[in-house]
């Protein structure tokens, strides 16, 4: 596998990192977009394919791995389709960084949502927050509806043992048992250095507007409530009840609530 030569320009941030995964690497995705990548994840139900549309429809450089690498890079322009190679989801993201010269900051890490990739929040204060609890419980429990618990609108971006999971799924995989191919790249994890941490402005929780109901969020006839920015319907279920009592404020996704 031929890869595309590292890049060579000034350290970019993450956000200005456009990447669609191909199949069987979300375990990548969701940890480059912890680290604040804009990342488009497909399903494994999607096809190679898909990726080549996502890149020539939205100027998304493809991440993939194995023999799809050879049939991807040449449907689409020079430099838009890089090989990670195989390992743990983590060691091809460290690889990730330093093909493309990511500067990765302490503002930058869970700077995305981690269900939509959206990058605009809101701040809602913990007695706000149990205000809206206490709405939605109530209208839960005289309507007679089961336990959010299992609710199927409920966000869930998995659990670090369901990551880990995920990781030794790619890692299985017939088409990740190439060598890593990235130019200069260490292939173990220790050798590996950590991505830089600087202090930076580019994503300042302060600047993130606290909502009130009636100020930004609005009661919704089935109990719920709407975030008036963008109507869509703020997800408080996906919560564990014991967080709502020890946090002092919420960081809450206007895309996908």
């Amino acid at each position: 596998v031929v890869n595309p030569p590292k890049w060579t320009g000034a350290p970019i941030r993450p956000r200005e990192l456009s990447v669609v995964m191909d199949t069987m690497l979300q375990g990548v995705g969701r940890y480059l977009r912890c680290c604040g990548v804009n990342v488009k994840i497909l399903t494994n139900q999607q096809s190679h394919y898909d990726a080549v549309r996502v890149c020539l429809n939205e100027n998304r450089i493809i991440l993939t791995s194995g023999s799809p690498y050879s049939v991807l890079q040449g449907m689409v322009p020079k430099g838009m389709c890089v090989h990670i190679g195989q390992g743990r989801a983590r060691d091809q993201v460290l690889k990730v960084v330093g093909h493309f010269n990511m500067c990765v900051t302490e503002k930058d890490i869970f700077s995305r949502c981690q269900v939509c990739n959206g990058d605009e929040y809101m701040r809602v204060a913990r007695a706000d927050f149990g205000k809206i609890a206490s709405r939605v419980n109530s209208y839960k429990s005289s309507a007679g509806l089961r336990d959010s618990s299992t609710n199927a609108d409920t966000c869930n971006i998995g659990s670090e043992s369901d990551w880990k999971a995920s990781d030794s799924a790619e890692d299985d995989q017939g088409d990740h048992k190439q060598e890593p191919t990235l130019q200069d790249t260490p292939t173990s994890s220790e050798s590996i250095p950590l991505p830089r941490l600087l202090r930076s402005s580019l994503f300042d929780v302060d600047s993130i507007p606290f909502v009130r109901l009636g100020d930004g969020l609005s009661p919704s006839d089935d109990g719920g409530v709407i975030i008036n920015h963008t109507g869509v319907m703020l997800r408080i279920q996906g919560v564990p009840e014991g967080i709502l009592e020890r946090e002092t404020e919420y960081y809450c996704c206007v895309a996908c609530g």
